[in-house]
């Protein structure tokens, strides 16, 4: 990453928009949590979902030493090697309990 990269004036209009969709997505997935927790469904006969624990245990994991290295990294001022490793956590995401 260059520093005119860095140099730039951010766009406060845009950071206006992405903060009110923020807002927005996150007042609507705490209402579909708090409606999960109201509403029970029941398993057919057999189906055994306790595999599920680890394997996210395990990618949570993962994605919290990718986010310790990418911190190590930013720290270095190594922007490059920085972006690899935030890109890396991204490939993680779609398996984790907690959203980015």
């Amino acid at each position: 990453m260059s520093s005119s990269f860095l140099a730039k004036t951010p766009n406060l209009a845009r950071a206006k928009q992405l903060n009110l969709a923020a807002w927005l997505v996150t007042v609507v997935v705490l209402v579909l949590v708090a409606l999960m927790r109201e509403v029970s469904l029941t398993l057919p006969e057999g189906w055994d979902l306790s595999f599920l624990v680890p394997f996210h245990a395990t990618v949570n994991a993962l994605t919290a030493l990718v986010l310790i290295v990418a911190l190590v990294f930013i720290k270095q001022k190594n922007y490059t090697a920085h972006r690899a490793a935030m890109t890396t956590r991204s490939h993680f995401q779609p398996f984790s309990c907690y959203p980015m």
